[in-house]
């Protein structure tokens, strides 16, 4: 007799299964279009043995969460396995005991749906969802089994690359990433520092880890100064000195005084009437660097002073020479025109040709002064002719013969007057 109760009790829990297990029920207000819509709410498979798997899966929009007991498996829009602002698609993985209905509530701000689905336990008892069925099992917490960082420090500019591995997760996320695989790798290129935080999602049971990429910033030095210098470094008053320079790591550089901010390289002239020491001042985010040119200014010297410059004959013949002297005070430099450089007092000898003019130039850096002398140059010097007197008839005439004139360069005839004839 008690097997025969025993078969008529698995019939009856076969049955019930096959009542159960269709297609999920779904209870809206016909007259409220705005509440949610669930598409879907199935468990698969619908009828196993104690202790088996089984995935309850949902397909919802419009819902703002979704909340599925016994078990109180919840899931907001935005978090856990969603797509888009309210459409929630899902599922999880439970183990019963006994058979189980499940009853899943969608809402949004209108109001809530309901849908139900059931699962039939093969050698568990029937009833009914308030007192035949128990709360289902849910299945272990998502395990992260590898998450980390190669390499773990890298300088800006420079990747990194993530890997992980995950297991029983229905979602997994890195923060910076977005939702990934359960296992896989991804390149990083962090500006600062960086935590990575992987979570790993299965129903309600969240599991999370991080890792950190450090980013090395460079080491900065001091900037480096590597010329600076002034040229010509000596000058006299009203002249110019150039000053160059060349700087590297600077974020800024600066010369004083009177210059101010310059190009990292560059050159500049400068017009300083006192002796002045330059600073270039090179600065970055490490500290600052400095360099020294100075330019000597001497003072104006007077202009230099001829004291004489002649030549001991104005008048000479062609072919005799003369004698130009001179004398010089303050003087760098003394220059004769015709003759060249000569020293600032001394003498010397000429012969011209012609008449000549010597201009002597005497100068340093205060100015210049000039002199001027000429010698003129003649034919061959005549003697005067002195004829001594001669007794002659009153009446007789006097005879005077031509002196004949020597040639010119041309060869032309020239007359030459006679100088100092005495005629009686």
């Amino acid at each position: 007799m008690s097997k025969i109760f025993g078969y008529i009790k698995f019939i009856g829990t076969i049955i019930i299964g096959l009542l159960l297990c269709g297609p999920a029920s779904v209870v809206a207000a016909a007259d409220h279009p705005d509440l949610p819509v669930v598409y879907s709410f199935q468990a698969d498979p619908g009828i196993v043995n104690s202790g088996e798997n089984v995935t309850l899966a949902w397909n919802v929009s419009d819902a703002k969460a979704v909340l599925i007991n016994p078990g109180g498996i919840y899931f907001e829009a935005g978090k856990g396995l969603s797509v888009g602002d309210s459409l929630l698609v899902g599922s999880t993985a439970v183990q019963l005991a006994n058979s189980t209905n499940y009853t899943l509530d969608a809402w949004n701000d209108f109001g809530n749906t309901t849908a139900n689905t059931s699962v039939i336990v093969r050698g568990g008892e029937a009833g009914s969802a308030a007192a035949g069925l128990i709360a289902p099992k849910t299945v272990s917490a998502p395990k992260i089994a590898v998450l980390r960082a190669n390499p773990a420090s890298v300088k800006p500019g420079e990747a990194a690359t993530l890997v992980w591995s995950v297991s029983n997760a229905a979602e997994v996320s890195i923060t910076g990433i977005g939702r990934v695989a359960l296992s896989g790798s991804a390149a990083v290129m962090p500006s600062r520092t960086t935590t990575y935080v992987i979570t790993a999602r299965s129903g309600s049971e969240v599991s999370k880890a991080s890792v950190s990429v450090a980013v090395v910033l460079p080491k900065i030095s001091k900037p480096a100064i590597n010329s600076f210098r002034a040229q010509p470094a000596s000058i006299r008053q009203g002249e110019g000195s150039t000053l160059s320079w060349s700087v590297s790591g600077a974020s800024r550089a600066v010369i004083d005084p009177g210059v101010g901010y310059v190009a990292p390289t560059g050159y500049t002239q400068v017009v300083p009437s006192t002796d002045t020491v330059y600073t270039l001042t090179a600065q970055n985010s490490a500290g600052i660097s400095t360099a020294l040119a100075k330019v000597s200014v001497k003072a104006r010297p007077q202009p230099p002073r001829i004291d004489y410059f002649m030549a001991d004959k104005s008048v000479i013949s062609r072919g005799d020479s003369a004698t130009l002297s001179w004398s010089v005070s303050g003087a760098e430099s003394v220059v004769i025109s015709g003759i060249g450089p000569v020293r600032s007092s001394g003498s010397m000898s000429v012969r011209p040709s012609y008449t000549a003019y010597y201009t002597l130039t005497a100068t340093n850096g205060g100015g210049s002064d000039s002199a001027n002398t000429y010698i003129e140059v003649g034919e061959v010097a005549i003697q005067p002719i002195r004829i001594p007197p001669q007794p002659r008839p009153r009446d007789e005439p006097i005879t005077i013969l031509p002196v004949e004139s020597p040639k010119s360069e041309n060869g032309h005839q020239e007359l030459m007057p006679i100088m100092g004839l005495d005629v009686i």
